[in-house]
C-alpha cells in the first residue's frame, strides 16, 4: 500500500516548481514522484512539446507511465505536470460580457484582458490534487487543493483529467488502492 504522503509536503513541491519557473516559452513538463526519505523527489521527467493536442495528452502520459513501471518495480505516488497557457479573469463579468467572451473565436492569447500562466497540477494515488499558477507578468502564486472524488472542478481541465486517470491507475494497479469515488457503485 502507498504511504500517504503529507499533504503539505505535496502543496510545497506543486508550489515551488511553478515559483522556480524562469524559462518562458517552454515545452510542457511531466514528473513522475517518488516519496523517499521524508522528501518528494522526481524520479522521471518527461518532456512533451507544447504543439502536441490536449486531447492526446492522456494517451501519452498512460503510454510514458505503462513504460516506466514495466522497467521499475515500486512506482511513482504523485504526478505533476507543468504548462503555459493563457486565460482570463472574468469574475464579476456581466452576463453580456462572458457571452461576448465566449462568442469570440481568436485564441484566448489574441482577446482583451487575456494574460500568460505557468501552471502545475499535481495528483496522488489517492486522488488529491494539488494546483499552483503564477502569471507571467507577475502578481504572486495561486494554490488550491482538491479532495479525493471532487467532480464539480478538476483543475487543469484535459490536463488535470489525466493526470487524474494516471494516479488513480498507478493506486489501484500498483499499491491495491480502490480507485475513484465515482467508480465505487
Amino acid at each position: 500500500m502507498s504511504e500517504l504522503v503529507p499533504r503539505e509536503r505535496l502543496a510545497w513541491f506543486t508550489r515551488g516548481y511553478v515559483e522556480d519557473h524562469e524559462d518562458w516559452d517552454g515545452e510542457h513538463e511531466f514528473l513522475m514522484l517518488v516519496w523517499e526519505g521524508g522528501e518528494v523527489r522526481v524520479r522521471t521527467a518527461v518532456i512533451i512539446p507544447q504543439d502536441v493536442p490536449a486531447d492526446v495528452y492522456p494517451q501519452i502520459m498512460h503510454g510514458i507511465v505503462a513504460q516506466e513501471l514495466k522497467t521499475r518495480r515500486d512506482a511513482p505516488v504523485a504526478y505533476l505536470l507543468r504548462f503555459e497557457g493563457y486565460m482570463a479573469e472574468l469574475v464579476g463579468a456581466s452576463k453580456e460580457e462572458v457571452a461576448a467572451f465566449d462568442a469570440d473565436d481568436r485564441p484566448i492569447r489574441d482577446r482583451p484582458g487575456s494574460f500568460e500562466v505557468c501552471t502545475a497540477i499535481c495528483v496522488d494515488v489517492h486522488g488529491r490534487q494539488w494546483y499552483a499558477m503564477k502569471r507571467r507578468e507577475g502578481g504572486g502564486i495561486t494554490e488550491a487543493y482538491f479532495p479525493p472524488g471532487r467532480r464539480d472542478v478538476v483543475p487543469g481541465g484535459r490536463f488535470g483529467k489525466a493526470l487524474e486517470s494516471v494516479a488513480y491507475a498507478t493506486g489501484m494497479s500498483h499499491y491495491g488502492l480502490p480507485g475513484p469515488p465515482w467508480m465505487a457503485n
